[in-house]
């Protein structure tokens, strides 16, 4: 129920419904004028299909804001791969609708089902071979059924109210607008489904660079390895507290999100568990990393809320088997003393956080 709710909120923005004006006005006139029009449809369309995927890709980066649309949309030979993808699902459609035989409504349903999740995987890889991949398709469902389910029923609520507003609509234009709006909207779900279920997913490609080109991308995730490896040098040089200094430089180069903790956390497991880095270091980072999590609950800025509070209970759980030593302050250990009570957890994992109250 709360993510529907979610999936409310985000379709009400001014900008969205402003990018969807924009595109109905240029798609209008275009069709209405002539050979130069149609000519200009060939940018105009292409470029409302990048406009949507970059929509589900700002929605999975924890944006608040839509993006707004802009010229760069219209550039023909940037995110074809896009285009390509979005083309195929709807053509595969218009070519079982015309066969009208007994399987074409069963196939055409099946697509309907697994084009959000082939959207998703298209939005974190960039890669359209992954996003028609069915094994890969099968897991992204698999790991977020329930949610899943949730977002199906939105986007056939969606469609069964725009149908109802069409039916009794003799204007082409405000038809055209209630299909692009339709559309947009259902993208932004997609992105807020993989905000949802950021850690389930393993998504790398949500972070500050989100929607950047694969370039800029391999580039950036150079740069962060070169920057844990000098964190790493730290530590073994008994200068913890200058990496300590280090990693705040490079959260703050990302923002703070979320992604970029769970990727210095899980190095100083690595290094922890190949006997290089004392047990302390990685709990003071621990500690960093739950006050983050449970901040984002508090702002209601980043994926959902039990999913941070889940994640910051399993990290505190493993950090008090690591580390003796391990503790948690006061404040923090009672929040999720109080969240594991409430989803029924077990006996034992609600004393760890009690134990980690204690020892502060």
């Amino acid at each position: 129920m709360k993510l529907f709710l979610h999936l409310l909120r985000y379709p009400l923005h001014g900008t969205l419904i402003v990018g969807a004006i924009t595109f109905t006005l240029l798609i209008y006139l275009a069709v209405k004028a002539s050979v130069l029009g149609l000519a200009l449809l060939i940018f105009i369309a292409p470029g409302f299909i990048k406009y949507q995927y970059k929509i589900t890709q700002r929605v999975a980066a924890g944006r608040k804001r839509p993006p707004v649309a802009s010229v760069n949309d219209l550039t023909p030979f940037t995110g074809l791969h896009f285009v390509i993808h979005l083309v195929l699902f709807v053509g595969a459609v218009v070519w079982l609708n015309d066969q009208q035989t007994e399987w074409s409504q069963p196939l055409v349903i099946f697509l309907a089902v697994i084009f959000p999740a082939s959207v998703a995987i298209m939005a974190m890889t960039d890669d359209i071979f992954q996003a028609f991949n069915p094994i890969r398709i099968v897991k992204v469902i698999a790991r977020v059924a329930k949610s899943y389910v949730v977002v199906l029923l939105f986007i056939l609520a969606l469609r069964l109210l725009q149908l109802q507003i069409l039916a009794h609509s003799d204007l082409e234009i405000l038809s055209l607008f209630i299909a692009l709006y339709a559309s947009l909207v259902i993208f932004a779900g997609v992105g807020k489904l993989l905000r949802w279920h950021e850690h389930e997913l393993g998504l790398e490609v949500i972070s500050s660079v989100a929607y950047t080109n694969n370039t800029d991308r391999q580039s950036t995730e150079k740069q962060r390895t070169q920057a844990t490896d000098e964190i790493f040098q730290l530590f073994q040089v008994d200068e913890g507290w200058k990496a300590f200094v280090e990693i705040e430089k490079q959260l703050s180069l990302d923002n703070h999100s979320l992604p970029s903790y769970e990727l210095i956390m899980q190095s100083m497991h690595d290094w922890e568990k190949q006997g290089n880095l004392a047990a302390g270091w990685a709990s003071q980072f621990a500690i960093r990393y739950v006050q983050r999590l449970l901040s984002a609950v508090d702002d209601n800025q980043e994926q959902s809320d039990s999913n941070n509070q889940h994640r910051a209970l399993e990290l505190v759980e493993r950090r008090l088997r690591r580390d003796r030593n391990f503790k948690l302050p006061t404040a923090l250990a009672s929040q999720l003393a109080e969240y594991a009570k409430s989803i029924g957890h077990s006996d034992t994992a609600v004393q760890l956080v009690y134990d980690a109250e204690v020892t502060t």
